[in-house]
């Protein structure tokens, strides 16, 4: 009797354990690094739709990241895009309909990069320069250099292991670096802002399982 009491007590705890949106937060499996769900992003209450692993030459780790959307501005666009596809998630979920949602949407959004290797300076910078040359092309047009500029040599700097970078998108196409916390660019461009999420969400992402992961969660904004 005492055996079948404690099975049916694992049982009762197991049906009620957290998951999803009511989880406290999201692990990254191949890093072991967690994601709050729910946390504050630049003052902004914001959820956290999927987390994932950078990876360069297939196996080597760069970092674990998480996507944010703000809970005002970010939740009511994805209101309306499952309002325009029968209120379902699922019609949605994996569609270029989605990541199209992500990409040109003016709303709040984030992605914070939590770095499990050291990089030295200047290795970031010409990373996201190439993404972005990709994306947009000439970096020099006289509609994006100076927010380019900008940017990139704000980022242009040493990273050590476990620090966090974060990007954040903010309403009326402004972008904010930040470097554990503290301010380090804040730049507002149409373009650039959307450059650097097709950087990992548009037809050529730089890692497939990537773009996948970061909005696996999608279901936490319901």
């Amino acid at each position: 009797m005492r055996r079948m009491v404690g099975i049916l007590a694992l049982l009762a705890v197991g049906s009620f354990a957290p998951s999803g949106a009511a989880a406290q937060s999201l692990k990254e499996p191949s890093s072991g690094i967690s994601f709050e769900v729910r946390r504050e992003v630049l003052g902004k209450p914001s959820t956290c739709v999927g987390v994932g692993l950078r990876k360069v030459l297939v196996v080597a780790k760069v970092y674990a990241a998480g996507l944010y959307v703000a809970d005002d501005t970010g939740r009511a666009s994805f209101r309306a895009l499952l309002d325009a596809n029968g209120g379902n998630v699922d019609a949605v979920r994996g569609t270029a309909k989605l990541y199209s949602w992500l990409i040109n949407g003016d709303f709040g959004k984030a992605m914070e990069w939590v770095f499990v290797r050291d990089l030295e300076k200047g290795k970031m910078a010409k990373t996201i320069r190439e993404s972005l040359e990709r994306e947009v092309g000439d970096l020099n047009a006289p509609d994006i250099k100076d927010a380019a500029d900008q940017f990139l040599a704000a980022v242009d700097i040493p990273l050590k292991k476990w620090q966090r970078l974060m990007v954040v998108q903010r309403p009326g196409w402004e972008i904010v670096a930040a470097l554990d916390g503290k301010q380090l660019v804040k730049v507002r461009n149409k373009k650039i802002a959307q450059a650097i999420w097709r950087i990992y969400f548009g037809s050529r992402p730089v890692q497939a399982d990537l773009k996948k992961n970061l909005l696996a969660q999608i279901g936490n904004l319901q």
